[in-house]
């Protein structure tokens, strides 16, 4: 920045051990006033790429007062390329939902005057608002340079003043960023750009109650490294210069702002130091350090002070506060540390796992060498009592148990067999061999008290000891902070939730945000977790009570908005926005086709891309699959046929017309010495030559030709590091030998054989410079060349040892039941159990919550009782069933998240399957398509399939325009296409946020992926990140490209890129698909659902369509669509997509106004059946013909006309002259055998007109 006329003035907080920094601008000409305020000098984009700033304004106004200044405008740059953007402006994007499933939703804000209006933050869907109660909304901050918004508020002093500071506050591995502040002085219908462009993330705003001028602001900073803007700013001015007044250090930023209720010159601050890594972990890397804590100013910024007594001592994370506006000097805390869920050092311990009986608590097992062996305790023992206290159940024993330390020593009694017995029982400390494993992070896992993802159980606070409180929890401070003392154990997965409020009007209500709803009514005393039922979306992330009524309370979730007014006894639902986060969407092959995506935490879906009649609603869209949804697949030979997945390779598929299933991850072998890892947007893809084979990829390529059923690896390991997976995965639509893989942590490469050899792009000159953490490569084998999957059958996965009638070892493959688990193929997992000479219980359990060893297991044979638990991604769980060994079966229970989730299950002996003849090579070269049997000639079947190999490094001079010379360092690989019109050709997008870098990487390479040229061309720094790329399918020169904050259009290959949102707010673009008959680009969106654009047009344009004075482009055949069901009202509360126009669109191109221009549209036998009203002048446009004779441009059409009926017509263009013509085919409605449907509905359609004219003439008499 230029710095000329800027004033910089750096002091020492007093207190705060950090640099004050003053930003004074009053001096500045505006439009270097605007660039600053933009975080850019006046040659960066922000300035040169057109964005608006205020216009310069006189030093006086005519009557002598000073003007008001006004802060800039920020909108998306403006990007122009080949194509221009005025023709892009013409084309109109349509929505067509889903709404049922709602985005992330980050803070509420309500007018104080009026609680009927309120405004909804989110995480990437911008801001929505509403004057009347929620009965229908409107969407706000649509077309800035970020719609992730993490912190929203109202102007106490006027309501009309609302403050947006941008990006998602959350360290989620989905989030996005944002770009700095904005406010509003018209309640949200325009805003203007107040600054701090570098914040990334911002917590908390908080506004003076009297002065709105006065505003605090509450940056996080980058989650993916270091940056310098973060801590607490405060503007004196509307947002004109900001002063930071408090800093911890480039690492730490701040989470949470409260103002005293009373004093708004006290206020408590949390600082917060987190990190992401590269990888799509749960957690942070960082969730907790130094630079966490709390802090408090009575002077409004000036000075701070770190608030410390009664707090934990150790490490802190996340903090959420709370004041009480009826005690106001009570402030409520709710605290994360590195201690959460777990126990002292010298926690008593007795080697026992129990369970509940019917009075007391059963012995389940006991470990070898334990102080309860020792004692003489025996398997099926009851205990009754410890000392002089009765033990009612198993959570009572547990919470006696902490009142013990090892080295104490207490008299138990037990019942056995009906007699009462004693015994003497010395505590000791947790064998090392039973401490809790570590995490991918080096911390320890969940403890005793976890209750999973890293949260702590409510109301264990007596249980944990005199130094409980370093374990955090609910801390309570009746000083305004300055003392505290931990009141409860509470704190759930506190990275991701951390809010806790109070209601104003009553301090003994307190809600804590988490997977569950927590309350208390006993001021915190102790909480249940039943502040809903299933019928409201888990994970919780903003709430507000009501001050002048507790029972009103609005929440906010992944799943949208509830709103309550019965204090939670039952909630509405307002699911009528369209906010969606897709990762990934598809389409389905007919042509009336149906849309298939998967939603952050909100599954998988599929739902029509136009209905015939009003639009797509929330009921015509279908569950697919569960957990987080990322890509689906429609078989292109069975439109019912999708194959889905969940987080971590979490694949299936399902066909729904049959309701046959499957789940497809695949497993390891037995006896393997070997990992799989899988990504959290794992890739998969079905042949484009044979839709049986099916790919999909971890840190290996894997193929099955069954449909995805028995997947093999077919590659080395293809990532750069030990913790990377692939997240992307091409084949080559011309040859099925191609593929290519991409992973996480920068991995590329690419086979040409079909996976007998695979070379490394990243390395085709040596070994990478790029590698962040080079993993230690094993010595090569030589090995044969693997056959090809079209030529021979896969080898036969190695068959496991049926277990003998009556033994528990063995495989068993088990379903769960419960709330949430909706369809068939959910819910499934194996379990493998070995049993040891010594009577030992091994095995591993996979399922699509992770896969690895059981632990704990437990087999009371006498009983037919199992238990065990498993570590899943997420959860840890326990596992209890009786065991019917000769009828080979199981029956029991889960639970999950201490007792929070609860699931039956049953499980079934697999028995051995019998061998399968192995196919010939003829056999499936015969069963796959023509095209595939036209390239290559059956081969003879090899004997003995070998392991996939590196291909031999040949020594050459050294390659230019590779991918290690062009990117930057190893990048994300966000999404591979290879060409549907040149063999060679490819085109990659690299992600590159985690690893700090938000700029689009976007390559084409045109011999395999060995060498590349950059797409960046005219791509600003503000389009974000790129994330999906699609060639069209007719065009070889346009490229669609989506990014981080909007999507862009190629017509030249990529040499050049034009803005091409249109209407399609601002939002991340995830994924791009193409129904190749409808000629429409379909969007899915990372916080506005589902969109769609008709590309006829676009993917007509050529340098010649450009150059021409006129050109008439051809139209999309139209398909009839019969008049749907009339649908009872169902009033506002109802989301409905938006169906395309009718009729056939006719688009043309004029490069020069022709006056003389006219268009018509001719049947079969050359008649003209319409003409329609064309604009003349210079660019590109769209008439629509309504398919009628003689109907003109009128989409009902007009008395005496008659609707078209299928055939091919004709539209002729006329312009200087010149006659150009191009054809077109009406077809008939796909569902419908005949064309009867046509005269029935024209005959309805007159009855209809003929008693609207006469109801008119009735009221006119």
């Amino acid at each position: 920045m230029m710095l000329s006329n800027v004033a910089l003035h750096v002091s020492t907080l007093t207190g705060a051990h950090a640099p004050l920094l003053r930003l004074t601008a009053t001096a500045l000409p505006v439009a270097l006033l605007s660039a600053a305020l933009a975080g850019a000098s006046p040659q960066d984009e922000s300035v040169a790429e057109g964005l608006p700033v205020s216009e310069p304004i006189s030093e006086e106004s005519p009557d002598g007062e000073e003007p008001e200044r006004e802060l800039p405008e920020r909108g998306p740059t403006k990007v122009e390329g080949t194509l221009p953007l005025d023709w892009v402006d013409t084309l109109e994007w349509r929505s067509i939902g889903p709404a049922n499933m709602g985005g992330r939703i980050t803070d509420i804000a309500v007018n104080p005057a009026d609680a009927s209006e309120y405004w909804i933050s989110t995480a990437a869907s911008g801001v929505l608002h509403t004057t009347n109660n929620g009965v229908t909304y409107e969407h706000q901050f649509t077309n800035q340079r970020t719609s992730s918004v993490g912190a929203l508020a109202v102007a106490p002093s006027d309501p009309t003043q609302i403050w947006a500071g941008t990006g998602e506050n959350n360290p989620r591995n989905s989030v996005s960023w944002g770009d700095g502040v904005y406010v509003s002085k018209d309640s949200g219908a325009t805003w203007r750009y107040a600054g701090l462009g570098e914040s990334f993330q911002v917590s908390t705003i908080i506004v003076h109650p009297e002065n709105p001028d006065v505003v605090y602001v509450g940056a996080l900073g980058r989650l993916w490294g270091p940056n310098d803007e973060r801590g607490v700013y405060k503007t004196t001015d509307g947002g004109f210069t900001w002063e930071r007044v408090f800093f911890v250090d480039e690492d730490t930023g701040v989470i949470e702002m409260k103002m005293h209720p009373v004093d708004p010159d006290t206020i408590v601050i949390a600082s917060y130091e987190r990190r992401r890594d590269m990888f799509d972990t749960n957690d942070p890397a960082v969730k907790w350090g130094d630079g966490s804590g709390l802090h408090r100013t009575t002077d409004g910024g000036a000075t701070w002070e770190r608030l410390s007594e009664g707090l934990p001592t150790t490490e802190l994370g996340r903090i959420g506060l709370s004041w009480s506006a009826s005690q106001p000097d009570n402030l409520f805390a709710v605290v994360e540390t590195n201690q959460i869920t777990q126990e002292p050092e010298n926690a008593a311990w007795f080697g026992v796992s129990f369970e509940s009986a019917e009075l007391g608590a059963r012995v389940r097992s006991i470990t070898e060498d334990s102080p309860a062996s020792a004692a003489g305790m025996e398997e099926g023992d009851i205990i009754l009592r410890i000392a002089d206290t009765a033990i009612l159940d198993q959570t009572r024993l547990r919470r006696v148990l902490r009142d013990y330390v090892a080295g104490d020593a207490a008299k138990v009694e037990a019942v056995r067999d009906g007699e009462l017995v004693e015994m003497e029982i010395t505590f000791d400390r947790k064998p090392e061999e039973e401490e809790e494993r570590l995490d991918v992070h080096g911390r320890l896992r969940d403890g005793p008290f976890g209750i999973g993802l890293g949260g702590q159980r409510s109301n264990a606070q007596d249980e944990q000891g005199a130094d409980g409180h370093q374990y955090g929890g609910i801390f309570k401070s009746e000083d305004r902070g300055a003392t505290w003392k931990r009141i409860n154990s509470l704190n759930p997965r506190p990275m991701y939730y951390s809010e806790i409020r109070v209601d104003p009007s009553d301090e003994s209500f307190i809600y804590v945000a988490g997977t569950r709803l927590h309350k208390s009514s006993d001021g915190g005393a102790t909480f249940t977790n039943d502040g809903h039922g299933g019928d409201v979306h888990v994970d919780h992330h903003a709430m507000w009570v009501d001050p002048a009524d507790g029972r009103h309370i609005i929440l906010g979730n992944d799943g949208g908005v509830y709103v309550t007014y019965d204090r939670m006894a039952h909630w509405n639902h307002h699911n009528r926005m369209a906010i969606g986060q897709f990762y990934n969407v598809t389409v389905g092959p007919r042509m009336n086709y149906m849309v298939y995506g998967g939603l952050q935490d909100n599954g998988s879906w599929g739902g029509p891309s136009r209905t015939s009649d009003s639009g797509a609603t929330n009921d015509d869209w279908f569950n697919v699959g569960g957990g987080d949804g990322f890509r689906c697949i429609v078989d292109p030979g069975n439109p019912d046929l999708v194959y889905y997945e969940s987080q971590n390779g979490g694949m299936g598929r399902r066909d729904f017309a049959s309701g046959e299933g499957g789940y497809l991850k695949p497993r390891v072998g037995r006896g393997d010495d070997i990992e799989y890892r899988f990504n959290w947007n794992t890739p998969f893809l079905l042949s484009n030559f044979n839709s049986e084979i099916y790919y999909s990829a971890g840190n290996y390529v894997f193929k099955s030709v069954q449909k995805g059923t028995g997947q093999r690896r077919i590659s080395p390991e293809v990532t750069a590091t030990d913790r990377g997976s692939a997240v992307a995965l091409a084949e080559s639509p011309l040859s099925q030998d191609v593929l290519y893989v991409g992973t996480d942590d920068g991995g590329l490469w690419m086979t040409e054989d079909g996976g007998t050899e695979w070379v490394d792009l990243m390395a085709l000159n040596g070994s990478s410079e790029l590698d962040p953490e080079p993993k230690e490569e094993e010595p090569e084998e030589e090995a044969e060349a693997a056959p090809r999957a079209s030529q021979v059958a896969l080898e036969a996965a190695p068959l496991e040892a049926a277990p003998l009638e009556g033994e528990l070892a063995g495989t068993w493959e088990c379903k769960a039941e419960g709330s949430g688990i909706e369809s068939d193929d959910d819910g499934k997992f194996t379990v493998a159990l070995q049993v040891d000479e010594a009577g030992k219980i091994t095995g591993s359990l996979n399922s699509e919550i992770g896969d690895g060893p059981i632990e704990a297991a437990v087999w009371d044979a006498e009983k037919g009782r199992l238990t065990f638990a498993f570590e899943g991604d997420a959860l840890k769980l326990a596992f209890a069933a009786n065991v019917d060994l000769e009828e080979g079966s199981m029956t029991g229970t889960i639970d999950a998240a201490g007792g929070a989730f609860s699931f039956t299950w049953t499980g079934a002996r697999s028995a051995s399957p019998e061998p399968e003849a192995e196919a010939t090579a003829t056999e499936i070269v015969e069963a796959a398509p023509e095209k595939e049997m036209a390239e290559e000639p059956a081969a003879e079947a090899a004997e003995e399939p070998a392991e996939p190999k590196k291909a031999k490094k040949k020594r050459k001079k050294k390659l230019k325009n590779t991918l290690d010379q062009l990117l930057p360092g190893r990048r994300y690989v966000s999404d591979l296409k290879a060409s549907r019109h040149d063999r060679k050709t490819v085109y990659a997008t690299f992600d590159g946020h985690r690893s700090n870098d938000g700029l689009p990487h976007v390559f084409a390479s045109g011999d395999l992926g060995r060498t590349w040229r950059s797409l960046r061309a005219n791509l600003p720094d503000s389009a974000g990140s790129a994330r999906a790329i699609l060639e069209d399918a007719k065009n070889e020169n346009v490229l669609y490209l989506g990014c981080e904050f909007g999507i862009y259009v190629s017509v030249d290959k990529g040499d050049s890129w034009t803005r091409f949102n249109s209407n399609l707010p601002t939002v991340p673009v995830h994924d791009l698909a193409q129904h190749e008959g409808m000629n429409e680009l379909v969007a899915g969106t990372h916080g506005r659902s589902i969109w769609i654009l008709d590309v006829s047009a676009v993917s007509q344009m050529t340098k010649e369509v450009m150059e021409a004075d006129a050109t008439l482009l051809k139209p999309t055949d139209v398909h009839l669509m019969t008049r749907g069901k009339r649908h009872g009202q169902t009033g506002n509360h109802l989301f409905t997509g938006t169906n395309p126009e009718p009729g056939a669109a006719i688009s043309y191109v004029l490069n020069r106004r022709a006056r003389d221009l006219t268009m018509e549209v001719l049947d079969g036998e050359g008649n003209v059946i319409s003409t329609l009203d064309a604009d003349g002048s210079k660019g590109m446009h769209t008439v629509r013909w309504n398919l009628r004779r003689s109907g003109g441009n009128s989409a009902r059409g007009r008395r005496g006309s008659r609707r078209s009926t299928p055939g091919v017509y004709v539209v002729r263009m006329t312009a200087g002259g010149a006659v150009q013509t191009q054809s077109f085919e009406v077809h008939n409605d796909p569902d419908q055998a005949t064309t009867e449907w046509i005269s029935f509905e024209e005959a309805e359609a007159e009855l209809q007109r003929q008693f609207d004219e006469n109801s008119a003439a009735s009221e006119r008499d």
